[in-house]
């Protein structure tokens, strides 16, 4: 996997040769539907704010996972391009859930 761009709405990455694209606002449309879906005690003091996904840096692979249609989930090989995109959504409030 590759990063081609980032920007305030989307990443575009190439994956086996095969460009992608994850829209932000799409995954957290589908994050808010879940916790609406769901309406269990346990998801009801989940955050709802511009949550798009998950992350496991402690994983046997570390990723990031998108709330896509299905998830689009993305490996990382290195530890610090992982934080880097953990940090840069961050600082366009975008969050991911820890589940380290």
């Amino acid at each position: 996997m590759k990063i081609i761009k980032l920007t305030e709405s989307k990443l575009k990455y190439v994956d086996d040769g095969v460009k992608k694209s994850v829209n932000f606002n799409e995954c957290h449309i589908n994050w808010k539907e879940y916790i609406e879906r769901s309406k269990s005690a346990n998801s009801s003091n989940l955050r709802t704010d511009r949550i798009i996904g998950q992350r496991d840096i402690t994983a046997n692979r570390i990723y990031i996972e998108f709330f896509t249609k299905p998830f689009t989930r993305i490996f990382f090989d290195d530890a610090d391009e992982y934080r880097d995109l953990v940090q840069k959504l961050q600082r366009m409030n975008w969050h991911t859930i820890d589940l380290s």
